[in-house]
């Protein structure tokens, strides 16, 4: 039976010892990992991003509305004129 024969090589070829599964299952953990650390480090990175963006935003309204009110108190200035 030829067909077995290649069958059972094929099977032994592609088939994984405890070693080698150890070592898939370790990388799979791995990258899985990294996976998950990396989700959560965006997620943390576009808090922050977000959290600088609105207080940006604050703070330039303060800043605009101490800006009108320093110029609306402000005395007018006179020019001199200059004599020639």
């Amino acid at each position: 039976m030829p067909g077995l024969r290649s069958r059972l090589s094929l099977r032994k070829r592609f088939s994984m010892d405890d070693k080698d599964r150890a070592i898939a299952e370790s990388t799979f953990t791995k990258k899985e990992r990294q996976k998950s650390e990396g989700e959560k480090a965006w997620a943390e990175y576009k808090a922050r991003e977000t959290a600088v963006n609105q207080n940006t935003v604050k703070l330039r309204a303060e800043r605009l509305a101490r800006e009108a009110t320093a110029k609306k108190n402000a005395p007018a200035s006179k020019k001199k004129k200059k004599k020639a």
